[in-house]
């Protein structure tokens, strides 16, 4: 009788050290996992913080080039160019009265 006790404390002994081995490679991949994973996560949160710097600076140069734009299209830019083409500038402007024409249906 005492060689079955002993081998079941053998083997139940032995299981219990495959168990613990099983159980220790699981937890070291499930580590090694959420160590990738969070370094993944770390290095996308790098790239994002660079693509939004980029963004500003794209709105940054975008509201430049908008105020360069509107600048070349003020009114002082277009004199300007008028008196550069030697264009003859209006004295007196005459106005036509609407109130006495109206264009009726007959």
């Amino acid at each position: 009788m005492e060689t079955t006790t002993e081998n079941k404390k053998i083997k139940f002994n032995l299981s219990i050290k495959v168990f613990n081995r099983i159980l220790y490679c699981i937890i070291v991949f499930l580590c090694l996992g959420y160590f990738l994973c969070m370094n993944d996560i770390s290095v996308k949160g790098f790239k994002l913080n660079e693509l939004k710097k980029a963004k500003e600076k794209i709105i940054i140069d975008n509201n430049d080039y908008e105020l360069e734009i509107m600048s070349l299209k003020s009114y002082n830019s277009l004199s300007k160019k008028a008196n550069d083409l030697n264009l003859v500038k209006v004295d007196k402007i005459n106005y036509i009265d609407g109130a006495s024409l109206v264009a009726v249906k007959k």
